[in-house]
């Protein structure tokens, strides 16, 4: 497979699972989602022959989002639906899935996102709420705070958060 078909694949496949994980909570099928974005991403690591560097953009972005997605649900800012949240008070497995499929595109599909410090964040930070907006209607997710000021903080949380990535991953990867 060529790079551009594999690249291809790379945003197709994660928007399938991203979908999938965004959806099931809402119909009470919180594993379809996980499971397709594990089979993906043991085919990506089978597939790719950097695997390091994919390797440490993956577990950055797990990182980062277990920590900024167990701030939101700690502070009560979100409240998530999933078997981890019901049983250990710990953030979904799907949420982390989502953070971790991030990684896998960074140096793929999304890699101009990596050559566009400031603008990609932008961009990044104003489309993302509106992925929250969307599980808040689907009740995949209960935003506590009005759609307005979630938004807000949401927006101005990605835009740190896709500059701070895409610093690291150009420094250290």
């Amino acid at each position: 497979m060529n790079k551009t078909k594999f690249n291809i694949l790379n945003i197709v496949m994660f928007y399938i699972y991203w979908y999938l994980c965004l959806l099931g909570p809402s119909k009470e099928k919180y594993y379809l989602g996980p499971i397709i974005a594990l089979l993906y991403f043991c085919f990506h690591f089978s597939y790719i022959e950097n695997k390091i560097n994919d390797f440490k953009i993956f577990v950055l972005c797990g990182v980062v989002g277990l920590l900024f997605e167990s701030i939101l649900h700690y502070t009560g800012f979100i409240i998530y639906k999933g078997i981890l949240i019901n049983y250990f008070n710990i953030i979904p497995f799907w949420v982390l899935i989502l953070w971790l499929g991030l990684g896998l595109t960074l140096l793929h599909s999304f890699k101009w996102f990596l050559n566009h410090h400031v603008i990609s964040s932008i961009i990044g930070g104003l489309i993302t709420p509106v992925i929250y907006l969307s599980a808040h209607k689907i009740n995949s997710i209960t935003l506590t705070c009005s759609l307005s000021y979630s938004y807000m903080v949401l927006a101005v949380s990605w835009i740190v958060i896709l500059y701070f990535i895409n610093i690291i991953v150009n420094k250290y990867v």
